[in-house]
């Protein structure tokens, strides 16, 4: 069974140039799950782009610690209770 649903988008509001408020008002339209033909009403912007994955896999890329500045004595720090 198909739902009837309707969305409203302002594409108006004081303050806001009428080209901000009409690409507003279709990403709004696009989060929602509408199509919108961005290539037709962007021509030349570069297509899709891939996301990148590196977040997704699991590899840590900041240095690990080593044992010349593991400990807050070697700073001159004593240790806390």
């Amino acid at each position: 069974m198909e739902s009837d649903r309707a969305l409203t988008v302002g594409l108006s509001r004081r303050g806001r140039g009428e080209v901000s408020a009409l690409l507003s008002g279709l990403a709004a339209l696009h989060v929602s799950g509408t199509d919108v033909d961005w290539a037709a009403l962007l021509p030349g912007s570069g297509g899709v782009v891939d996301l990148p994955t590196y977040a997704f896999q699991h590899r840590r890329y900041w240095l690990e610690p080593s044992s010349a500045t593991a400990g807050a004595e070697r700073l001159g720090l004593d240790r806390t209770g």
